[in-house]
């Protein structure tokens, strides 16, 4: 199986200045890191990247949303990553937050290896009218110890997408300290072991790197 490019991320929703995430203050704040690389997006509207190779994450940030997003999947990126989206909070402590997540993103998994039938009867109704099935979703929600675990499983022909979600609502961004119940690498692993034990997934061969 294989790791989702970019999908494996922190994302701290809210109503966020853009005018604070300036490559200056993200030196000095985050990223400790004057080597940092600003990518400018091509399509109008989309937000810039900041990225710190060093570091080993990216931060995406949006009026809506602040995307923080690891380059290489090992423990110490992802607490690094971690730790830059609390100090966001922290320093940012005045912005309307209403909750946080961690994700984690597979694909390229065999359809036969799912542990239930990835049907619908409607199917042979949408084809009899000349609708070409390109893709279908199960989106799925778990509760486990005061944790929110979302579930989406995506198959577009012969390819399987799973996502995972651990989703927190927060009333400020001071709550982080209370609410979130797991670190990253905590949660990474909780995913590890549903694939293995829940999927009997080969975890072994997931991508070392996205860069």
């Amino acid at each position: 199986m294989k790791i989702k490019p970019d999908s494996w991320t922190i994302v701290v929703v809210g109503s966020w200045n853009l005018a604070t995430f300036t490559p200056e203050w993200l030196i000095e704040n985050i990223f400790y890191d004057v080597d940092i690389q600003v990518e400018v997006a091509l399509g109008y509207g989309l937000p810039f990247r900041f990225k710190s190779t060093l570091q080993g994450f990216t931060i995406i940030p949006e009026h809506n949303r602040v995307t923080l997003m690891v380059l290489k999947y090992d423990d110490l990126s992802l607490l690094r990553m971690e730790k830059a989206a609390y100090k966001l909070l922290d320093l940012l402590s005045y912005t309307p937050v209403t909750a946080i997540g961690f994700n984690f993103g597979f694909e390229d998994i065999s359809l036969s290896q799912l542990p239930f039938k990835y049907d619908f009867e409607d199917t042979t109704f949408f084809n009899s009218l000349g609708y070409l099935l390109t893709s279908q979703t199960i989106n799925r929600r778990f509760i486990v110890d005061n944790n929110i675990l979302n579930l989406s499983v995506t198959l577009k022909q012969d390819t399987v997408g799973l996502d995972f979600n651990f989703h927190y609502d927060l009333n400020n961004a001071n709550d982080y300290k209370t609410k979130v119940m797991k670190n990253i690498v905590e949660s990474k692993n909780i995913i590890t072991e549903l694939l293995k034990d829940g999927y009997n997934l080969d975890i072994n061969q997931t991508n070392e790197s996205q860069e």
